[in-house]
């Protein structure tokens, strides 16, 4: 029996360990993929997407998870989630995470969100605070750990003349997996308030649905936050027609669409800054903006 127990120690520790390089190496590829030379048809990739999309007369304006929806066209089983932009709404399939506040959940859903609730998209970081149930595992196991270490040090102690060799591994491997979770207690609880993941954020009135910058490329990236501007600039426009006497809704319309160049720029400026469009890109973008009405 205490061989039983030692033995399903050493095993829990060594899975929270692998566990833990799993969770490090997801976290060291935290940047877009390069995708300037994917060769995609989109007419025929927007057609194939449109059983997600409840209205046939929308028009889809671009999607953010290319890779997760080519894979759900092609295998027809996908966990991870995409993003079809339309000119009415943004529609999510698969999971993604949901952020409030500071706290993130990955969900599998399959919403709808119309295009008036979308405020915008940006780059930001998510903290894994689920990382603390790990911590708090790693914890009781050192415990357990602990106390098997005392006990089998007491019966080393005891009987140390007549003491088969598999008592003295088992003491060596108790004394590992106190170090070994010593480590992941602080790897854990560090990777749950400081590693951040880097992460592509769409903010709506009511909630932020994100999606981890390392599952998508840097032109669909840059495709999405264009469509995006286009999708604000029409809602604009769309809800806010001139009047015979226009004076005041034209001074809001103007103002909307300041906001807007503003709020493009300071995003552009964000991709420039965490390295996802080069500086000839950047200019090239804000030139754009800045031209457009």
């Amino acid at each position: 029996m205490i061989l039983f127990w030692g033995i399903l120690l050493v095993l829990c520790t060594v899975t929270l360990l692998v566990l833990a390089i799993r969770q490090h190496q997801k976290v060291a590829d935290d940047k877009p993929f390069d995708d300037t030379d994917r060769q995609i048809d989109f007419d025929d990739f927007y057609s194939k997407l449109r059983k997600f999309v409840s209205n046939e007369q929308e028009k889809i304006y671009a999607v953010l998870g290319i890779k997760n929806a080519t894979n759900l066209l092609t295998k027809g089983i996908q966990e991870d989630g995409f993003c079809i932009l339309t000119d009415k709404a943004a529609y999510f399939i698969g999971k993604v995470y949901q952020k409030k506040w500071i706290f993130a959940f990955r969900t599998n859903v399959q919403h709808r969100i119309i295009a008036s609730e979308m405020k915008g998209i940006n780059v930001g970081t998510l903290s894994r605070f689920r990382m603390l149930l790990f911590a708090i595992l790693s914890i009781l196991l050192e415990i357990l750990n602990f106390r098997f270490f005392r006990y089998i040090y007491l019966y080393l102690d005891r009987d140390g003349s007549d003491v088969s060799g598999i008592f003295i591994v088992m003491f060596l491997l108790t004394v590992a997996s106190i170090l070994i979770g010593f480590s992941l207690i602080i790897y854990f609880v560090l990777h749950a308030f400081f590693l951040k993941r880097t992460n592509i954020c769409i903010e709506f009135t009511s909630l932020t649905v994100a999606f981890p910058a390392s599952e998508l490329g840097k032109q669909e990236i840059k495709d999405f936050y264009k469509a995006v501007s286009e999708v604000q600039e029409l809602y604009v426009n769309i809800v806010n027609p001139v009047p015979v006497e226009h004076t005041v809704n034209e001074v809001r319309q103007r103002s909307n669409v300041y906001t807007n160049k503003v709020t493009s720029l300071s995003e552009l400026s964000k991709l420039y800054e965490n390295g996802m469009i080069t500086q000839e890109e950047f200019e090239q973008l804000k030139k754009e903006v800045i031209g457009s009405q």
